[in-house]
């Protein structure tokens, strides 16, 4: 079963960097396809923000934007 590890984050503009963007508590996300995967994020996130809409053969689509993070343990460094 596919998982998805999320790390969003809320920016107060779309300009603001993600680095100083608020974090939300990451989720880890199941289903049986990837395509299941996105419409539960969709349920859980969808509410929280301002959407983007793409209109693809005469019909509207949401948009939610991914970005793939290398390292996804954090690393920490100790004197």
């Amino acid at each position: 079963m596919p998982l998805l590890l999320l790390r969003p984050i809320v920016k107060a503009t779309v300009a603001q960097r993600d680095t100083s963007a608020e974090t939300i508590d990451d989720v880890i996300i199941s289903g049986g396809s990837f395509h299941g995967i996105l419409q539960k994020s969709w349920r859980l996130f969808g509410g929280r923000g301002k959407c983007r809409a793409v209109r693809t053969d005469g019909e509207w689509k949401h948009v939610m934007q991914f970005r793939p993070k290398k390292k996804v343990v954090e690393s920490t460094k100790s004197e």
